[in-house]
């Protein structure tokens, strides 16, 4: 009895498609990469407050540190990404050139899916859309809140984030606008 069972469980491993088997360890390998981790913010008291108060240079100075913050996060994430550590030095260069936006706008859209009217911009700074008209374009800020209402009711999870935000990563050549609708 042991005999047979033995040899079902080998015939039953054998006949795994082995690219079920490379997707599972491909996204436990996206997963290890800690792709949603959230940038950490200059402490402050109060948010809202602080845009009411601070200068639009403190604000804008803010907002630029927490841009180089995010993008020192994709590069650290990029290179824990199955296979990019392959590529040679230029080529990861320009994937991260060329899909660097995309990268930080997805990552601040899906942070934000949560908190409606919100953008999360990392630990410490959760705007309310009109404080972000303060520092950002309106048409942006509004067209990445639309995207975060487009995107709620699909509860995308991590796992989801991961393989998106790898594809943007691989494919930046974003020349078809309606290539991405959501």
């Amino acid at each position: 009895m042991k005999k047979h069972k033995s040899q079902e469980e080998t015939q039953t491993s054998s006949n795994e498609d082995p690219n079920i088997t490379y997707c599972s360890e491909l996204i436990a390998k996206l997963m290890d990469s800690n792709p949603s981790i959230i940038p950490p913010g200059e402490a402050l008291a109060n948010s809202r407050e602080a845009v009411i108060t601070e200068s639009r240079e403190g604000i804008l100075t803010r907002l630029s540190n927490a841009i180089t913050k995010e993008l020192y996060f994709i590069v650290e994430w990029a290179k824990l990404v199955p296979g990019f550590d392959q590529l040679c030095r230029k080529d990861q260069i320009a994937l991260l050139t060329a899909g660097g936006m995309e990268l930080i706008v997805f990552r601040l859209i899906y942070r934000s899916i949560p908190y409606k009217e919100h953008v999360y911009m990392n630990t410490t700074t959760l705007l309310v859309r009109e404080d972000c008209y303060s520092v950002l374009n309106e048409e942006i800020v509004d067209m990445i809140l639309d995207v975060v209402d487009r995107l709620r009711p699909l509860a995308m999870d991590d796992v989801e984030f991961a393989c998106l935000k790898t594809i943007l990563l691989a494919d930046p050549g974003n020349d078809n606008p309606k290539r991405y609708q959501f």
